[in-house]
């Protein structure tokens, strides 16, 4: 469940803690707007007791599920049909990043799988595309910017800025270090391997392990 709500945006992660985010804020007061008799303590605290008593075998286990479902469903099918043109409305962030069908500065939005540019002037304009991170690192094979992309299931992977003319493509994260052989940049492969991806160098090593005290802070 974590991993989900985390995945969707609803929360992130600060030093072992999970806040809320502004969709997830959003997401909450929509539930609780659309199934107040679910969504609250009292109703979590009366389902603990009636689990209690089908532990001690004062309660049908069969009876309290239809009595939870039938109503449950009832209201789902409800909130389903009155929910067909709802959307949630975000504060969206304007960047520097002009349009290219129409100049407007694009926006930041939150899609299913991340984040992405689109164009403000929707639906006149449906111009829309990845948003990209830079890293630090260069690509081994131009010398250009390695950027982070989301593939689109919203899986990170890194390219070149130069794409279409540079095809370097990579799963491996890239990192501050450069080779100690041809100086070039390091990337991170999972299984702990630290390596270099210009082909005609092939340095790699394993990845320092970080104390359980640097982990902690």
């Amino acid at each position: 469940i974590i991993t989900t709500i985390v995945k969707r945006e609803y929360v992130k992660r600060q030093q072992k803690q999970l806040y809320p985010t502004e969709l997830g804020e959003a997401i909450t007061k929509l539930l609780k707007e659309k199934f107040s008799k679910i969504v609250n303590t009292k109703f979590t605290a009366g389902m603990e007791t009636k689990l209690d008593e089908v532990g001690e075998g004062k309660e049908d286990y069969i009876a309290m599920l239809h009595e939870f479902y039938d109503e449950f469903d009832k209201n789902l099918q409800k909130v389903k049909a009155d929910m067909k043109d709802v959307k949630i409305q975000l504060d969206e962030d304007v960047t520097d990043i002009p349009c290219e069908k129409c100049g407007r500065m694009m926006v930041v939005k939150v899609g299913r799988y991340g984040k992405f540019l689109a164009c403000p002037g929707y639906p006149e304009c449906k111009n829309a595309k990845p948003l990209v991170t830079k890293t630090s690192a260069k690509c081994p094979k131009c010398g250009g910017e390695v950027i982070e992309k989301k593939s689109k299931r919203g899986f990170p992977f890194y390219g070149c800025s130069n794409w279409p003319n540079c095809d370097f493509m990579t799963w491996d994260k890239p990192t501050d270090e450069t080779c100690p052989k041809c100086g070039k940049s390091l990337f991170k492969r999972r299984g702990g391997l630290i390596v270099c991806l210009d082909e005609n160098c092939g340095y790699e090593r394993k990845a320092e392990r970080k104390s359980k005290k640097k982990e902690d802070q």
